[in-house]
């Protein structure tokens, strides 16, 4: 926890699969128990209140995925309950709703993926059945999700019936070669709804998400006016955490409620609250920063995010700041 939040994220992933029935316990082959477990639960609820103190988020995976038997599909049927069949759907696993609702629902800081690979085990109908029984469970509202998956034979989508927060896995290198425009599209498509990205984004030093692609990949979705990823460390060390505070540090209470994002002459990146008074100029590499989308007369300062954290005044009179180093800078501008 502490180290997320030296790191600047929001939020801390928690897969659970079966260890909600038995703690230590993933995989459904290995489970024998159809009574939720106590001791889950109060891991659950003190990492919830450690993160509270942190000010982060939970992300639980109520599930995983079959391949691997972390799936809800190997529940064992209730002995106690006449004709239950187990799995997705029977007697222990609406039970373990019920404990969720009752343990974790008062609590206010977590949100909840269903699953993932989901073509392997679920459809659509499941996850709304899913999400509405436990809507209507907890006591206090929490962001529900199901990891919708990219074309072909590993599509899973809810259409147009998205639920409260939107969660995409996406195939292919589209986020890689075009994290911006990728993002604009997906929130295009979740139609006003939060979005997350809960793909295999691996951080390591030979891939492309290595130290520069995790930092230009935060950046990127922030100026597409703001989605969520779950990023994964492994056993690669930690990347420079300046320049990840850098990045919480600028845009802790910055992101407009209503933006618009956009391109700029030259590959730079815009977003602009919806009245143009306020926003943010992106650059890459760049040895200066355009400033035509900033309101005449407007205030502003400029990050290194590549570096520790520290604003240098920009003089907003020329068509263009010269930065005192090439870099990748970040503009924020507010009019008068």
């Amino acid at each position: 926890m502490a180290a997320a939040t030296r790191l600047g994220f929001d939020a801390v992933h928690v897969v659970v699969a079966h260890e909600w029935f038995s703690l230590g316990t993933r995989r459904s082959d290995l489970l024998g128990s159809v009574q939720p477990d106590p001791r889950t639960f109060r891991v659950l609820e003190t990492l919830a209140a450690v993160a509270h103190r942190h000010g982060l988020f939970l992300h639980l995976w109520q599930w995983g995925d079959e391949t691997r038997r972390l799936s809800p599909l190997g529940i064992p049927a209730d002995p106690t309950v006449l004709g239950d069949p187990g799995g997705q759907g029977g007697a222990a696993f609406d039970r373990l709703q019920r404990y969720i609702a009752a343990r974790l629902g008062p609590l206010p800081n977590w949100t909840m993926s269903y699953g993932v690979d989901l073509d392997e085990w679920s459809d659509e109908d499941a996850v709304r059945a899913w999400a509405a029984r436990l809507g209507e469970l907890l006591p206090l509202p929490h962001l529900l999700a199901a990891v919708e998956e990219g074309s072909g034979p590993r599509a899973f989508d809810l259409g147009d019936d998205k639920l409260a927060l939107v969660s995409r896995d996406l195939e292919g290198d589209a986020l890689v070669t075009d994290t911006f425009g990728t993002a604009l599209a997906e929130l295009a498509r979740a139609r006003g709804r939060p979005l997350l990205l809960e793909a295999d984004l691996l951080v390591s030093s030979d891939g492309p998400w290595d130290e520069d692609g995790l930092r230009r990949g935060l950046w990127r979705l922030a100026l597409a006016g703001g989605v969520g990823a779950v990023w994964g460390l492994n056993d690669e060390p930690v990347p420079d955490p300046e320049q990840l505070r850098t990045f919480a540090r600028f845009w802790e209470g910055r992101l407009p409620a209503a933006s618009a994002s956009s391109r700029l002459p030259g590959g730079g990146l815009a977003l602009v609250a919806e009245d143009g008074r306020s926003g943010v100029v992106y650059v890459e590499d760049a040895g200066a920063v355009p400033l035509d989308a900033l309101p005449a007369g407007a205030g502003a300062f400029a990050v290194d995010a590549a570096a520790p954290y520290d604003e240098l005044p920009v003089d907003t009179s020329a068509g263009a700041w010269t930065a005192p180093r090439r870099s990748d800078w970040a503009v924020a501008f507010t009019a008068p």
